[in-house]
């Protein structure tokens, strides 16, 4: 069999979701393991262990996230109560966006673009910061749908799919918004032909489809008096000055100067792929979904820069449609002996993401080696100590790994401190705590409560603009509590009332 054989064999049917989903599970397998990753995932966890307690988000534990991401996660825990059963949820979610962006590259310049394009998408879906099961990676699936089911043909059905897709992404992350707008513009621009009564169809079709999630996560709120809680919690809190926003330039430099957070190579490629699209080299008979990617990969990245806070994750969704076009570069250069090329410039701009996949196969290897469970972290060891003091009855205040709430069985003390850093965004605190909130007062209420517990890093970063909060923290650890255990960067105070 030839070359092209083979790549036809390997792209069609089984064998595609095969090859993709053993790729995928390659560079993810070793962080299903880990108790923390990255603590949004660890707080998504406790908000979704709420929901399966039978509270509506937002009333009793709390996060400025959409309600959406939330319910995901209740749906993972109810299945695998596990932290490496969620990350395999982590891993399917990645093949499967992997397959729609194949789908789309493959569109618009072949299969052996789709293949490149699909690898390329879930690497980088991986090593930027999406290791844990990020609301990037929730996002993903259903904003790539709805951008496939947008750009192609078809009657009032297919755009209240589209609706629907891309408001279950606004719903995972409220910032792609942006994006779905941008999508919806240009798709009522340049659909043709032009009959004013079909955008109407398509367009209605379209708001219904938006329509009916939203609906269906606002009726429990209507029902129960709290929509006004809703909207602060979804709308006007992550639209607040948390007082840790740069700017969008800021935002833009501290990107950069990070090299992307690992995706320069990407980028370039990208770049390429999309010079090559506009130029239209080898256009496929769906060749005009590369105007759709176009528009879906600026209007992700204006709409990472407009949250203004440069955490390298957010860059995971930019990848998607950027990997469609560094598949198409990959395609279009086969006869200019550019892959090596292209492949060494991934490899090289990639090393710290890879030296990390490497790093946590050896550590797995080892444990597995020496007979010891693969779980790993020191989330865990604080887990047992604190299980060991019987603390599963007792009031705990985690200032850092906050997943080891769900470990015990136990919640944070007041929903503000569900996220440990929340209580430092002083723009949040009036949507929880009202108006004239501090990060001080808040932190005083909670030590008031006097902990039989208290778990933080021996320097606590998040408190570090917070020097009142910060001494007052110290004052109390001082007078009321001993250190009873370090663990890694971790120290475990207790209650002197309670040692006895």
């Amino acid at each position: 069999m030839d070359a092209t054989g083979g790549l036809e064999a390997w792209t069609r049917g089984p064998r595609l979701l095969l090859l993709l989903a053993g790729f995928a599970l390659l560079i993810r397998l070793p962080f299903f393991f880990p108790a923390v990753i990255d603590w949004d995932e660890s707080t998504f966890m406790l908000m979704g262990q709420d929901l399966l307690d039978g509270h509506l988000p937002y009333t009793h534990l709390w996060d400025n996230k959409p309600p959406l991401l939330f319910g995901a996660f209740a749906m993972m825990i109810a299945a695998f109560d596990s932290i490496p059963g969620i990350r395999a949820c982590g891993w399917l979610l990645v093949a499967g966006t992997g397959y729609l962006i194949f789908r789309l590259a493959s569109g618009i310049s072949g299969r052996s673009a789709g293949l490149a394009a699909a690898l390329i998408g879930m690497f980088f879906m991986t090593v930027t910061g999406g290791q844990a099961v990020m609301s990037e990676l929730l996002a993903a699936p259903p904003m790539m749908g709805g951008l496939l089911l947008l750009s192609r043909s078809g009657g009032a059905g297919r755009y209240f799919a589209a609706g629907l897709c891309f408001m279950l992404a606004a719903l995972f992350r409220t910032n792609l918004a942006i994006v779905v707008v941008a999508l919806c513009v240009y798709a009522f621009v340049t659909t043709q032909p032009w009959r004013y009564r079909d955008r109407f169809i398509w367009f209605a079709a379209l708001v219904a489809g938006m329509i009916l999630p939203l609906a269906l996560l606002t009726i429990p709120y209507l029902a129960t008096g709290q929509a006004d809680l809703l909207i602060r919690s979804v709308v006007l809190a992550p639209l607040s000055d948390t007082g840790e926003r740069p700017g969008i330039g800021a935002t833009l430099l501290s990107f950069l100067r990070g090299g992307i957070s690992g995706q320069s190579g990407l980028w370039f490629l990208a770049a390429i792929g999309a010079a090559l699209a506009i130029r239209g080299w080898k256009r496929g008979p769906d060749a005009g979904v590369a105007g759709y990617v176009g528009v879906m990969a600026v209007a992700s990245t204006l709409s990472v820069l407009a949250t203004r806070a440069a955490h390298g994750h957010y860059l995971i969704q930019v990848v998607p449609p950027l990997a469609v076009f560094a598949g198409i570069a990959w395609q279009e250069t086969a006869r200019r002996s550019f892959r090596l090329v292209f492949l060494l410039l991934i490899l090289v701009t990639s090393v710290m993401p890879l030296g990390d996949i490497a790093r946590e196969y050896g550590n797995l290897i080892a444990r597995a080696a020496n007979g010891e469970r693969l779980a790993s972290g020191r989330a865990y060891r604080i887990a047992a100590l604190l299980e060991a003091e019987n603390a599963r009855d007792k009031r705990v205040y985690l200032m850092t790994d906050h997943i080891v709430y769900w470990m015990l069985g136990t919640e944070p003390l007041a929903p503000i401190a569900t996220h440990p850093s929340n209580i430092a965004k002083e723009g949040l605190l009036i949507f929880v705590e009202g108006r004239g909130a501090t990060t001080e007062t808040v932190l005083a209420t909670l030590l008031a409560t006097r902990p039989d517990y208290i778990v933080k890093e021996a320097e606590t970063t998040w408190l570090e603009d917070k020097p009142a909060a910060a001494s007052l923290l110290a004052g109390r650890l001082a007078e009321d509590y001993e250190r009873i255990a370090i663990v890694g960067k971790a120290e475990v105070f207790r209650l002197v009332d309670a040692s006895g």
